[in-house]
């Protein structure tokens, strides 16, 4: 993203598994650093935030200061590296220590709220911001409503549950809002940790690669599918092998199951 931004252009990053539901044109209008909020790393900068930005879907507008904060994550992760030489390279921590590093300003003198809070998850549609006193810049954390990383798991799928089942009933009243309202959904599959009776960093998964592992695409596949985020035809994979057009995106509009977010494919058993 570097090089993008000093060649003058605006950087939009996005995970794979960050299902873009509607154009989030409109989250970028106003800002320099604008990041999806998430409550888990870098332990440090949440506690001292409340939240962070999570790198998962982040936008960075090309300007001198901005250009200045992410050179510095290129020699923090240097820095870092040179101390742990086993250290897997994390542009989540970088960019939250970089942009921390250059000490922000936030209108509201509280800070972010905490993942229990359900009002912040699931309803707040404000953005929390600030401004970088060092290379000046506009930072904004995205309300969680918008770029959804905490998301209801359903037990009955895309179906809706039985009204006597009030736990469900809510889970899939909050999902159903979360299709209307945002414009990604970034949801963190259950089963998808590689170490699934330990925590991440305890001794004997610390070295463990959660993000692209086979364990982790597995939940994401399952989860899309069970929650109706699954938009690839059944073949695509073949397809992909031979495909009928050198055109990416000709072939990838040609794979598109028919499918809207919150339908699942029909059971074929």
């Amino acid at each position: 993203g570097l090089r993008v931004l000093e060649a003058g252009f605006n950087v939009l990053f996005a995970d794979l598994d960050a299902i873009i539901l509607k154009s989030p044109e409109p989250l970028l209008r106003d800002g320099d650093i604008i990041g999806e909020r998430i409550w888990g790393r870098p332990l440090s900068v949440v506690k001292k935030w409340g939240a962070a930005i999570c790198t998962g879907f982040y936008f960075i507008r090309s300007t001198p200061q901005t250009i200045s904060i992410f050179r510095r994550t290129h020699f923090l992760i240097a820095e870092k590296r040179k101390r742990q030489k086993k250290w897997q390279a994390s542009d989540q921590w970088a960019i939250n220590h970089a942009v921390d590093d250059q000490v922000v300003e936030w209108e509201k003198e509280e800070i972010m709220k905490p993942i229990t809070d359900s009002t912040t998850k699931f309803h707040d549609n404000t953005s929390h911001v600030g401004f970088t006193k060092l290379h000046r810049s506009k930072f904004v954390v995205l309300p969680h409503v918008y770029v959804a990383r905490s998301c209801p798991i359903l037990k009955y799928g895309t179906t809706k549950p039985p009204a006597d089942d009030k736990s469900e009933m809510k889970k899939w009243t909050i999902w159903q809002f979360l299709l209307r309202t945002s414009y990604v959904l970034h949801c963190f599959p259950p089963d998808a940790m590689p170490c699934p009776k330990l925590k991440h960093g305890e001794k004997g998964c610390d070295k463990s690669i959660i993000m692209g592992s086979a364990v982790h695409i597995h939940g994401e596949v399952v989860f899309d599918k069970r929650q109706g985020l699954w938009f690839m035809a059944d073949d695509w994979e073949t397809s992909i092998a031979k495909p009928s057009t050198r055109d990416f995106f000709l072939w990838l509009r040609s794979q598109h199951n028919g499918l809207r977010p919150g339908q699942s494919p029909p059971d074929k058993s």
